[in-house]
C-alpha cells in the first residue's frame, strides 16, 4: 500500500492538473470500490472547480468550489493517469473505474486492480477530522511527548502502534519498519516500554 511519501508524490502530479480546473463530467465504470460511491457523487462534482489537491496522511483531498471536499485513497493498488483528447464515451481500459473530465481538456483516470481504493465526498458542513487521523509524522504536532502518551500502557507491538493512523497519519509497513530500525528498536517490542508509567517519553521514544 502506498504510504505518505508515495501519496505526496501523487499529490504533486495531480495538483497542477486539477487545481483551478472545472469538472465538466464524471464517469463511473462500477458502483463501488472499497465501498460504494455516494448516491449523488457525479452530480456533486460536475460543474465544480477544484481549488487545490492536498494530502492528509494517506488521503488525497480536493476542496471544491461548492465547499465539498473530494476524498481519495489509493488503497493497495490505485493510481491516476492523465489523458487528453479522450472521447466523452469510451471503452475503459482494464481496471479503470473513474473518469473525471476537466474543462481544460484533461481527463483524470483512476485505475485500481484490487479495488481497495476509496473515492468519497465530505459535505461542506462536515470536516476532514472525521477521518480520525493523528498528526502528520513530520509536523510540529508530532514529537516524543505525543508518541509516549499514545504508548502509555499499550500492550501492542511498537510497529503496530506506529501503523495506527489515529496515532500518526501516513505511516505503513515499510516506514514503520525503517523507523524502528533507525531508532534501534525491535518492531515487536511492546509499545508501553518506550514511555514511563505516567506517559512521559523515555530515551527510546526520543530516538523514534
Amino acid at each position: 500500500m502506498p504510504e505518505l511519501p508515495e501519496v505526496e508524490a501523487v499529490r504533486c502530479e495531480l495538483d497542477p492538473v486539477m487545481r483551478g480546473a472545472r469538472i465538466t463530467d464524471v464517469t463511473l465504470y462500477r458502483d463501488k470500490l472499497r465501498r460504494p460511491f455516494p448516491a449523488t457523487f457525479c452530480e456533486r462534482l460536475i460543474g465544480q472547480t477544484v481549488t487545490a489537491v492536498n494530502r492528509r496522511g494517506k488521503y488525497l483531498l480536493a476542496p471544491l468550489s461548492s465547499g465539498d471536499t473530494l476524498v481519495m485513497h489509493l488503497g493497495m493498488s490505485g493510481s491516476f493517469r492523465f489523458e487528453r483528447g479522450r472521447p466523452a464515451s469510451r471503452d475503459p481500459e482494464k481496471h479503470d473505474h473513474v473518469d473525471i473530465r476537466l474543462a481544460s481538456g484533461a481527463v483524470v483516470i483512476f485505475n485500481d486492480p484490487r479495488r481497495f481504493g476509496v473515492m468519497d465526498l465530505i459535505a461542506s458542513d462536515e470536516s476532514v477530522d472525521q477521518l480520525g487521523l493523528g498528526p502528520e509524522p513530520l509536523s510540529d504536532a508530532f514529537d516524543a511527548e505525543v508518541l509516549a502518551r499514545a504508548c502509555q500502557g499499550a500492550r501492542t507491538p511498537i510497529k503496530v502502534l506506529l501503523m495506527d493512523q489515529a496515532v500518526v497519519a501516513g505511516v505503513g509497513n515499510i516506514y514503520a519498519s525503517e523507523a524502528c530500525h533507525r531508532a534501534r528498536l525491535r518492531p515487536t517490542r511492546r509499545a508501553s516500554t518506550i514511555a514511563t508509567p505516567t506517559g512521559r517519553p523515555r530515551e527510546s521514544a526520543q530516538r523514534l
